[in-house]
């Protein structure tokens, strides 16, 4: 029996979701900018799914662009703020703890000419608010991730936001809500961020659709050029089918979101409880106030990888941090200034609806058994 325990890396597509993707590539299969009825079925499910994104993310007036995923959304929203509103304030303030899609973007605009100042996180994982607007006073552009894909720990974005308006920065604010899209009892919308990028592989949906909104009154240039789909703002021909699922997993989840939420929390405590009782020395890294989404823990003395396979021989899956990190240690917790030995054994463990009691069991009793391989 599998115990995916990954699912901040990805999520398995939901059946409702992955049967109104077949769907739309069998039948509804027209392309969305064509003038026959064909095209316009395709346009209405295009429409469809844009209402719904709009809808789970709370948001009202403003633009919703259908990317690739989290990566495009986040380079389309950074780069296109520098260029629009960063002639004069060359700033951009963020923080050590963010994905690899904003760092590296971050690098490349650093590249171009622009000031980029990173906020150090405390041994919590968590930001401050006022250390983040106090580099901000000359920033053109202020990018945050929403929860930090590694630990969970929420940082404090609608604080960011007010302090910025009461500061009277012009600032612009982008949140990565990758991992609290659809995840929080509170839309992301409300925020009151100047962009939001999401993904949907993270909550049901196909790899390779993703979505960046764009508040009323900000204009940005795309980031790719063509034929002027998405309204200019990202041509090519809309991955229908992907988007599609992706309008199907918010309709969805909107009927059952807080049920979902607390069911996450319950599991996460019921795996804490387990994991401290159980497994002696064993730390956790996330803070108690985090996401129930995420859990890293460490076993110092252990090694990661190791654990790993012990826990992937019982098929129970995790990951040492960020998929996207492909096994090198951590910059998250090491921003943290966590011991090497914490470091090292660190692993992450993510939740998604369909977990259950006995996916916490089986982590539980894999650690057990890899704990014994380090005499522990």
């Amino acid at each position: 029996m599998e115990h995916y325990l990954d699912n901040a890396a990805t999520t398995r597509v939901i059946g409702p979701a992955a049967e109104k993707a077949v769907d739309v590539m069998t039948a509804l299969y027209g392309n969305p900018s064509s003038v026959h009825s064909m095209g316009a079925l395709a346009e209405k499910e295009l429409e469809t799914a844009r209402a719904r994104v709009l809808k789970a993310l709370g948001a009202g007036e403003g633009q919703l662009v259908f990317t690739s995923g989290g990566t495009e959304a986040i380079n389309t929203a950074l780069i296109g703020a520098c260029r629009k509103y960063g002639k004069k304030n060359k700033r951009i303030v963020s923080t050590m703890v963010e994905h690899a899609a904003t760092l590296e973007t971050l690098k490349f605009l650093s590249d171009e000419g622009f000031d980029v100042r990173l906020i150090k996180p405390g041994r919590d994982g968590g930001v401050s608010a006022r250390d983040i607007v106090a580099e901000a006073q000359d920033a053109c552009l202020v990018t945050l991730m929403a929860i930090n894909n590694e630990t969970g720990a929420v940082l404090p974005v609608s604080e960011v936001k007010a302090l910025l308006r009461d500061a009277g920065s012009g600032a612009l604010l982008h949140v990565d809500g990758v991992q609290a899209f659809l995840k929080t009892e509170e839309p992301l919308a409300s925020f009151g961020a100047d962009f939001l990028s999401v993904s949907g592989h993270k909550v049901g949906a196909p790899k390779g659709v993703g979505a960046l909104f764009i508040k009323k009154g900000v204009r940005i240039p795309p980031l790719l050029h063509g034929g002027g789909q998405e309204n200019g703002m990202r041509s090519g021909t809309e991955a229908m089918s992907a988007i599609a699922s992706l309008g199907e997993v918010c309709a969805l989840y909107s009927q059952s979101l807080d049920e979902k939420i607390r069911k996450i929390q319950k599991l996460n405590a019921y795996a804490r409880r387990r994991l401290k009782d159980e497994i002696p020395g064993l730390i956790f890294n996330s803070p108690e106030d985090a996401s129930g989404y995420i859990l890293n823990i460490s076993l110092p003395g252990a090694k990661s990888e190791v654990l790993m396979r012990v826990l992937q021989g019982r098929g129970v899956f995790v990951s040492s941090g960020s998929a996207c990190a492909k096994g090198h240690r951590s910059h998250v917790l090491s921003a943290m200034n966590l011991d090497h030995r914490l470091i090292d054994s660190a692993i992450r463990v993510s939740f998604c609806p369909e977990n259950t009691g006995d996916d916490i069991d089986a982590l539980c009793a894999g650690l057990k058994e890899g704990a014994k391989l380090f005499d522990m």
